[in-house]
């Protein structure tokens, strides 16, 4: 065996490693690292004309589709269910006991916000329509709101009431 047929034999092993012929003979052809590399230059170089900017670290939303989520008043409402205040204690470690609960629920809503600054934020988000139904729909035992349910009618109303 010559030297020009093993050099073949490696060429067919190994692909067209010499460079000898076109850089892409055939359109299945994977794309070489440095067509990808400056497919990527010009996709940041378009953006960046654009002013296009990504967010590093984005801010969690806070609105009324999370206080109204499994995670929400909900969770806050199964939390205190079976709730009973230790008669043994003063009045006032049962309110902090229950305080502290509720901040743990709030720290778990939405942990960027000191609990003074999420009470406030809630206080807000609690006048939308969105939570008011879900808090009637709570307190009437009906369970959380779903805009899917096949009933039309308010829970908790009669045919006869005006």
């Amino acid at each position: 065996m010559d030297f020009e047929d093993e050099e073949q034999e490696i060429g067919d092993f190994f692909g067209d490693v010499g460079g000898s012929g076109s850089e892409k003979e055939n359109e299945d052809d994977v794309p070489t690292d440095a067509d990808v590399l400056n497919r990527i230059m010009k996709k940041k170089d378009a953006a960046k004309a654009r002013g296009e900017r990504k967010q590093k670290n984005p801010n969690p939303k806070f609105g009324p589709n999370e206080v109204t989520g499994k995670r929400g008043i909900s969770a806050l409402y199964e939390e205190f269910k079976d709730f009973k205040p230790n008669e043994e204690l003063d009045e006032f470690e049962n309110v902090e006991a229950m305080m502290k609960k509720i901040e743990h629920w709030g720290h778990l809503l939405y942990p960027r916000l000191h609990f003074d600054d999420f009470c406030k934020k809630l206080d807000v988000i609690g006048q939308k329509a969105a939570v008011k139904l879900h808090m009637r729909h709570l307190r009437n035992d009906t369970g959380p709101y779903d805009p899917e349910s096949t009933s039309t009618k308010p829970s908790g109303c009669s045919p006869n009431s005006t």
